[in-house]
């Protein structure tokens, strides 16, 4: 079995997250198209517990015999605030598991932390999943569209990702009107 491939951090916020990828050039993930949201149905944002919870998925992921997992988790709403925000599993300059193929080789995968089948995201949830979101395709210089943001279960997935209370087409809209808003 492979070494699991992890690189643990944390971005309380968006403008954190967007100063850490202007510190890299976008040719370091040259692969990255897109990004493909999901949702983790467990842990639920109540269990939701920062680094602690971020290993249990390392571990989670490595005895499924994978050598990565999904790139970022984004939480808002867990008991301790401080455990809120942008968290990174697999590096953004390598490939991630996270939706089968041919999405594992083309989109980084975000996964939103919580069970969004029978609620949508809260409105603060909403602007972090679009602020990591668009901050991706920005620094790959990608405009949000049907081939540049997806959903796992529209990689023809039985999952219901990113949750069967959100809509790809509305989510879809928004963000591309949150980037234009940001040209």
């Amino acid at each position: 079995m492979s070494k699991f491939r992890s690189d643990i951090r944390q971005w309380k916020s968006v403008a954190d997250f967007r100063a850490h990828l202007s510190s890299h050039h976008p040719s370091v993930a040259w692969w990255a198209l897109g990004v493909t949201l999901h949702h983790t149905w467990k842990p639920r944002r109540q269990d939701w517990r920062g680094f602690k919870s971020m290993e249990s998925l390392r571990k989670f992921y490595t005895a499924k015999g994978w050598d990565s997992g999904p790139h970022l988790f984004i939480a808002y709403g867990s008991p301790d605030p401080a455990d809120d925000g942008i968290w990174q599993l697999t590096a953004l300059n390598e490939r991630g598991i996270h939706a089968g193929y041919p999405a594992n080789h083309r989109h980084w995968g975000i996964e939103v932390v919580g069970d969004y089948d029978k609620e949508p995201w809260s409105m603060p949830l909403h602007d972090l999943v679009e602020g990591a979101t668009l901050a991706l395709l920005d620094w790959r210089g990608l405009a949000v569209g049907a081939k540049t943001l997806k959903g796992h279960r529209e990689w023809g997935s039985p999952k219901t990702c990113p949750g069967r209370a959100i809509s790809m087409d509305i989510i879809r809209r928004d963000f591309a009107q949150a980037q234009m808003r940001e040209q």
